[in-house]
């Protein structure tokens, strides 16, 4: 499952994939920044991403 805004959580495989190539085909961009370790509970885990501008994803 992935955060896509606007309250939309595509799940599994074929929603994840074709949210991307939706994504892409349209020429978004995406930064590149330092990517954090995840944080493992169990099944659960949280990842984060600090970016150049100093935003943080998690």
């Amino acid at each position: 499952m992935i955060d896509c805004g606007g309250g939309r959580f595509p799940r599994g495989y074929e929603a994840i994939r074709s949210y991307y190539a939706d994504v892409t085909a349209f020429g978004r961009k995406f930064a590149v920044g330092e990517q954090r370790a995840a944080l493992v509970s169990g099944d659960p885990a949280l990842t984060s991403t600090r970016f150049p501008d100093g935003d943080v994803t998690s």
